[in-house]
Protein backbone atom coordinates (compact mmCIF):
# COMPACT_ATOMS: atom_id res chain seq x y z
CA UNK A 1 0.00 0.00 0.00
CA UNK A 2 1.90 3.21 -1.41
CA UNK A 3 1.70 6.32 0.85
CA UNK A 4 -1.34 8.06 -0.59
CA UNK A 5 -3.78 5.37 -0.17
CA UNK A 6 -2.09 5.26 3.75
CA UNK A 7 -2.93 8.62 3.94
CA UNK A 8 -5.95 8.81 2.29
CA UNK A 9 -7.02 5.48 4.72
CA UNK A 10 -6.11 7.66 7.76
CA UNK A 11 -8.24 10.71 6.38
CA UNK A 12 -11.39 8.10 6.34
CA UNK A 13 -10.44 6.73 9.40
CA UNK A 14 -10.68 10.62 11.01
CA UNK A 15 -13.85 11.57 9.15
CA UNK A 16 -15.94 8.95 10.24
CA UNK A 17 -14.86 9.56 13.98
CA UNK A 18 -15.94 12.77 13.37
CA UNK A 19 -18.95 12.16 11.66
CA UNK A 20 -20.13 9.70 14.91
CA UNK A 21 -19.33 13.15 17.31
CA UNK A 22 -20.12 16.08 15.58
CA UNK A 23 -21.01 18.23 18.72
CA UNK A 24 -17.47 17.33 20.13
CA UNK A 25 -14.96 18.70 17.14
CA UNK A 26 -17.43 21.69 16.27
CA UNK A 27 -15.87 24.30 13.91
CA UNK A 28 -12.78 22.33 13.67
CA UNK A 29 -14.92 19.08 12.77
CA UNK A 30 -16.43 21.12 10.35
CA UNK A 31 -13.06 22.55 8.83
CA UNK A 32 -11.88 18.81 8.70
CA UNK A 33 -14.66 17.50 6.73
CA UNK A 34 -16.18 20.23 4.39
CA UNK A 35 -11.51 20.78 3.47
CA UNK A 36 -11.70 17.33 0.88
CA UNK A 37 -15.08 18.30 -0.55
CA UNK A 38 -14.44 21.73 -1.17
CA UNK A 39 -10.66 21.23 -2.64
CA UNK A 40 -11.57 19.86 -5.99
CA UNK A 41 -14.18 22.69 -6.80
CA UNK A 42 -11.90 25.43 -5.81
CA UNK A 43 -9.11 23.75 -8.22
CA UNK A 44 -12.23 23.29 -10.95
CA UNK A 45 -12.57 27.30 -10.79
CA UNK A 46 -9.28 28.05 -10.42
CA UNK A 47 -8.42 26.24 -13.84
CA UNK A 48 -11.32 27.93 -15.46
CA UNK A 49 -10.21 31.66 -14.48
CA UNK A 50 -6.80 30.66 -15.52
CA UNK A 51 -7.89 30.20 -18.91
CA UNK A 52 -8.53 33.05 -19.35
CA UNK A 53 -5.73 34.82 -19.04
CA UNK A 54 -3.52 35.61 -22.01
CA UNK A 55 -0.40 32.73 -22.72
CA UNK A 56 2.06 35.57 -22.78
CA UNK A 57 0.52 36.68 -19.30
CA UNK A 58 0.78 33.20 -18.23
CA UNK A 59 3.91 32.37 -19.08
CA UNK A 60 5.50 35.63 -17.42
CA UNK A 61 3.56 34.50 -14.39
CA UNK A 62 5.06 31.03 -14.56
CA UNK A 63 8.19 32.37 -14.60
CA UNK A 64 7.67 34.70 -11.75
CA UNK A 65 5.94 31.49 -9.43
CA UNK A 66 9.06 29.32 -10.11
CA UNK A 67 11.35 31.84 -8.70
CA UNK A 68 9.40 33.27 -5.93
CA UNK A 69 7.96 29.40 -5.69
CA UNK A 70 9.58 29.09 -1.73
CA UNK A 71 8.20 32.05 -0.37
CA UNK A 72 5.01 31.75 -1.94
CA UNK A 73 4.51 28.06 -0.50
CA UNK A 74 4.62 29.81 3.07
CA UNK A 75 2.40 32.13 1.93
CA UNK A 76 -0.11 29.95 1.23
CA UNK A 77 0.60 28.08 3.98
CA UNK A 78 1.39 29.93 6.80
CA UNK A 79 -2.04 31.33 6.97
CA UNK A 80 -3.52 28.52 6.74
CA UNK A 81 -1.13 26.50 9.69
CA UNK A 82 -2.09 29.46 11.75
CA UNK A 83 -5.99 28.99 11.09
CA UNK A 84 -5.72 25.89 11.81
CA UNK A 85 -4.05 26.43 15.32
CA UNK A 86 -6.45 29.46 16.08
CA UNK A 87 -9.42 26.68 15.45
CA UNK A 88 -7.47 23.84 17.58
CA UNK A 89 -7.20 26.68 20.50
CA UNK A 90 -10.59 27.75 20.37
CA UNK A 91 -11.75 23.95 20.54
CA UNK A 92 -9.40 23.70 23.80
CA UNK A 93 -11.14 26.89 24.76
CA UNK A 94 -14.37 25.70 24.40
CA UNK A 95 -14.03 22.36 25.94
CA UNK A 96 -11.79 23.41 28.93
CA UNK A 97 -14.65 24.38 31.29
CA UNK A 98 -16.31 20.52 31.27
CA UNK A 99 -12.78 19.31 31.55
CA UNK A 100 -11.67 21.28 34.28
CA UNK A 101 -14.88 20.46 36.46
CA UNK A 102 -14.36 16.88 35.49
CA UNK A 103 -11.30 17.07 36.76
CA UNK A 104 -12.26 18.72 39.77
CA UNK A 105 -14.51 16.22 40.20
CA UNK A 106 -12.53 13.73 39.91
CA UNK A 107 -9.95 15.22 42.55
CA UNK A 108 -12.31 16.20 44.99
CA UNK A 109 -13.88 12.05 44.83
CA UNK A 110 -10.25 11.10 45.17
CA UNK A 111 -9.70 13.44 48.45
CA UNK A 112 -12.69 11.93 49.53
CA UNK A 113 -11.45 8.32 49.16
CA UNK A 114 -8.34 9.06 50.69
CA UNK A 115 -9.74 10.96 53.79
CA UNK A 116 -12.04 8.41 54.03
CA UNK A 117 -9.50 5.81 53.95
CA UNK A 118 -7.03 7.85 55.97
CA UNK A 119 -9.84 7.67 58.71
CA UNK A 120 -10.68 4.57 58.72
CA UNK A 121 -6.52 3.45 58.72
CA UNK A 122 -6.24 6.28 62.27
CA UNK A 123 -9.71 3.62 63.84
CA UNK A 124 -8.30 0.90 62.51
CA UNK A 125 -4.59 1.83 64.85
CA UNK A 126 -6.58 3.73 67.66
CA UNK A 127 -8.12 0.36 68.35
CA UNK A 128 -4.95 -1.92 67.83
CA UNK A 129 -2.91 -0.01 70.31
CA UNK A 130 -5.80 0.46 72.56
CA UNK A 131 -5.39 -3.65 72.35
CA UNK A 132 -1.98 -3.70 72.55
CA UNK A 133 -1.78 -1.29 75.29
CA UNK A 134 -4.40 -3.51 77.22
CA UNK A 135 -2.69 -6.68 76.66
CA UNK A 136 0.49 -5.06 77.99
CA UNK A 137 -1.11 -4.12 81.35
CA UNK A 138 -2.53 -7.38 81.49
CA UNK A 139 1.03 -8.74 80.85
CA UNK A 140 2.66 -6.57 83.71
CA UNK A 141 -0.26 -7.50 85.76
CA UNK A 142 0.55 -11.02 85.39
CA UNK A 143 3.73 -10.40 85.78
CA UNK A 144 3.49 -8.76 89.29
CA UNK A 145 1.71 -11.79 89.99
CA UNK A 146 4.11 -13.87 88.96
CA UNK A 147 6.40 -12.15 90.92
CA UNK A 148 4.46 -11.90 94.43
CA UNK A 149 3.86 -15.37 94.16
CA UNK A 150 7.41 -16.05 93.69
CA UNK A 151 8.79 -14.00 96.30
CA UNK A 152 5.88 -15.48 98.19
CA UNK A 153 7.19 -19.06 97.77
CA UNK A 154 10.82 -18.06 98.61
CA UNK A 155 9.83 -16.61 101.97
CA UNK A 156 7.62 -19.74 102.48
CA UNK A 157 10.47 -21.94 101.66
CA UNK A 158 13.01 -19.82 103.88
CA UNK A 159 10.94 -19.63 106.96
CA UNK A 160 10.42 -23.57 106.35
CA UNK A 161 14.15 -23.82 106.74
CA UNK A 162 14.36 -21.78 109.92
CA UNK A 163 11.99 -23.89 111.74
CA UNK A 164 13.56 -27.08 110.53
CA UNK A 165 16.29 -26.26 111.78
CA UNK A 166 14.70 -24.66 115.48
CA UNK A 167 13.50 -28.28 115.51
CA UNK A 168 17.33 -29.46 114.85
CA UNK A 169 18.49 -27.42 118.18
CA UNK A 170 16.48 -30.41 120.19
CA UNK A 171 19.56 -32.75 118.64
CA UNK A 172 22.11 -34.27 120.54
CA UNK A 173 24.00 -37.43 120.38
CA UNK A 174 24.12 -39.51 124.01
CA UNK A 175 23.77 -36.41 125.75
CA UNK A 176 26.33 -34.30 123.69
CA UNK A 177 25.02 -31.88 121.41
CA UNK A 178 26.16 -31.16 117.29
CA UNK A 179 28.92 -29.21 117.11
CA UNK A 180 30.07 -27.44 113.87
CA UNK A 181 33.65 -26.61 112.34
CA UNK A 182 33.10 -24.66 109.22
CA UNK A 183 36.30 -24.51 106.80
CA UNK A 184 37.29 -21.94 104.70
CA UNK A 185 40.36 -20.97 102.68
CA UNK A 186 42.01 -17.75 103.17
CA UNK A 187 42.02 -16.14 99.80
CA UNK A 188 38.47 -15.42 97.83
CA UNK A 189 35.53 -13.36 98.90
CA UNK A 190 34.30 -16.65 100.99
CA UNK A 191 34.33 -15.37 104.71
CA UNK A 192 30.74 -13.47 103.73
CA UNK A 193 29.45 -16.45 103.07
CA UNK A 194 31.19 -18.14 106.46
CA UNK A 195 29.07 -15.60 108.50
CA UNK A 196 26.30 -15.96 107.23
CA UNK A 197 26.26 -19.69 107.84
CA UNK A 198 27.75 -19.36 111.97
CA UNK A 199 24.96 -16.78 112.23
CA UNK A 200 22.05 -19.48 110.76
CA UNK A 201 23.41 -21.94 113.41
CA UNK A 202 24.30 -19.92 116.68
CA UNK A 203 20.07 -18.40 115.67
CA UNK A 204 18.38 -21.39 115.01
CA UNK A 205 20.10 -24.37 116.51
CA UNK A 206 22.38 -22.48 119.32
CA UNK A 207 24.98 -25.17 117.89
CA UNK A 208 29.16 -24.47 119.02
CA UNK A 209 30.65 -23.06 116.02
CA UNK A 210 34.07 -23.35 115.59
CA UNK A 211 35.92 -20.99 112.21
CA UNK A 212 39.13 -22.57 110.41
CA UNK A 213 40.48 -20.69 107.95
CA UNK A 214 43.80 -22.59 107.20
CA UNK A 215 43.30 -24.77 104.36
CA UNK A 216 45.02 -27.82 105.56
CA UNK A 217 43.73 -29.91 104.39
CA UNK A 218 43.47 -27.82 101.38
CA UNK A 219 40.26 -27.55 99.85
CA UNK A 220 39.38 -28.41 96.64
CA UNK A 221 37.96 -26.12 94.13
CA UNK A 222 34.16 -25.81 93.47
CA UNK A 223 32.38 -27.63 90.82
CA UNK A 224 28.69 -28.40 91.36
CA UNK A 225 28.23 -27.15 95.14
CA UNK A 226 29.63 -23.96 96.71
CA UNK A 227 29.15 -24.84 100.25
CA UNK A 228 29.21 -28.96 101.38
CA UNK A 229 27.61 -30.19 104.45
CA UNK A 230 30.27 -33.44 106.04
CA UNK A 231 28.78 -35.70 107.99
CA UNK A 232 30.52 -39.15 109.87
CA UNK A 233 28.86 -42.62 108.89
CA UNK A 234 25.58 -41.83 110.36
CA UNK A 235 24.73 -39.09 107.63
CA UNK A 236 23.50 -37.32 111.09
CA UNK A 237 23.11 -33.84 109.23
CA UNK A 238 22.29 -34.47 105.79
CA UNK A 239 18.32 -32.98 106.95
CA UNK A 240 20.71 -29.86 107.85
CA UNK A 241 22.01 -29.80 104.46
CA UNK A 242 18.31 -30.05 102.80
CA UNK A 243 17.18 -26.83 105.03
CA UNK A 244 19.50 -24.57 103.74
CA UNK A 245 18.93 -25.75 100.10
CA UNK A 246 15.55 -26.25 99.92
CA UNK A 247 15.38 -22.66 101.74
CA UNK A 248 18.12 -21.28 99.83
CA UNK A 249 19.47 -19.38 102.88
CA UNK A 250 22.89 -18.94 101.63
CA UNK A 251 22.28 -18.44 97.69
CA UNK A 252 24.49 -20.80 96.35
CA UNK A 253 24.34 -24.43 95.56
CA UNK A 254 24.93 -26.42 98.89
CA UNK A 255 25.42 -30.27 98.90
CA UNK A 256 26.11 -33.03 101.00
CA UNK A 257 28.81 -35.72 101.89
CA UNK A 258 30.13 -38.31 103.84
CA UNK A 259 33.09 -38.74 105.64
CA UNK A 260 35.85 -41.39 106.74
CA UNK A 261 34.86 -40.85 110.79
CA UNK A 262 33.32 -41.70 113.84
CA UNK A 263 32.42 -38.77 115.54
CA UNK A 264 28.86 -38.64 114.36
CA UNK A 265 28.06 -35.82 116.51
CA UNK A 266 30.71 -33.41 114.72
CA UNK A 267 29.34 -31.66 111.25
CA UNK A 268 32.12 -29.90 108.89
CA UNK A 269 30.64 -27.28 106.67
CA UNK A 270 33.35 -27.06 104.00
CA UNK A 271 32.84 -23.10 101.80
CA UNK A 272 35.14 -24.48 98.57
CA UNK A 273 37.10 -21.90 96.60
CA UNK A 274 36.08 -20.83 93.69
CA UNK A 275 37.63 -21.49 90.57
CA UNK A 276 40.00 -18.26 89.01
CA UNK A 277 38.08 -16.27 86.66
Amino acid sequence: MGLANWITTGWDVVEAHIRRNPRKYGALGFFILVLPQAAPAAATAAKWLWSFVPASSRNLWNQVWAMTLPFSWNWITTPLGLGFMALVWWETRRHRPSAQNEYTGAMLLREGDLESQLDETESDYETTLGERNAALNELQQRTNERDGAQQALKTAKREFAHERLKWYSKMSFGGVKPTVTIRSAAYGNDYAIVQEIQKILKEFTGWEVALDGTNNPMLPQAEKFKVVFESAFTMSFDDVAFAFSDGDLLGVPVGKAMSDREDSHHLVIKVLPSAPA
